[in-house]
């Protein structure tokens, strides 16, 4: 309430993203490629696993999974969070980069090929469903649950592309 550090965790080289499922949050450390788990309290880590060969962003989605692009090894992995557990390991190509989801997909963004990707994760293995061209690298992607739109932005300053995805499966 006074606006003060509460507590302090020193065990990360460093802490690129954050993502939260209830009252757990997942801090991703991209040197050490990396998805640990922080305590509710917030003063210590609890079970952290490996996030592919670099993982470079993470978002969780409505399912209770949390969603890690892991560009250097070309992959999108989904953890469960309940316990921290790699659940898929799936090869994306184009350097996976820009994630979140909607009620039925998961997007990936291709940032070396310039599009962003739905897959189904319903199965227990990825099915790609639709793919649309984007704006030059694709870093940032966000979803409008309302209105069926899927926001695309450059990381090279060519905008925000807005996909309007409710024809989408």
């Amino acid at each position: 309430p006074d606006h003060t550090v509460a507590a302090r965790i020193e065990t990360f080289a460093r802490v690129d993203d954050l993502a939260a499922q209830g009252d757990t949050v997942f801090a991703l450390d991209r040197s050490q490629t990396s998805v640990t788990t922080v305590e509710p309290d917030g003063d210590e880590t609890g079970p952290a696993l490996r996030a592919g060969q670099g993982a470079t962003t993470m978002t969780a989605d409505t399912a209770g999974r949390l969603l890690v692009a892991d560009t250097r090894g070309g992959q999108l992995l989904v953890f469960g969070s309940d316990p921290l557990m790699l659940r898929q390991q799936y090869p994306v190509a184009g350097a996976p980069y820009g994630l979140t989801s909607s009620p039925t997909l998961t997007w990936v963004s291709e940032t070396a090929s310039n599009i962003v990707v739905g897959y189904d994760l319903g199965s227990g293995i990825p099915v790609e469903k639709v793919r649309y061209r984007t704006v030059r690298q694709p870093n940032s992607l966000a979803y409008d649950d309302e209105t069926g739109t899927l926001y695309v932005a450059s990381g090279v300053g060519e905008g925000v592309q807005v996909i309007a995805t409710r024809t989408t499966p």
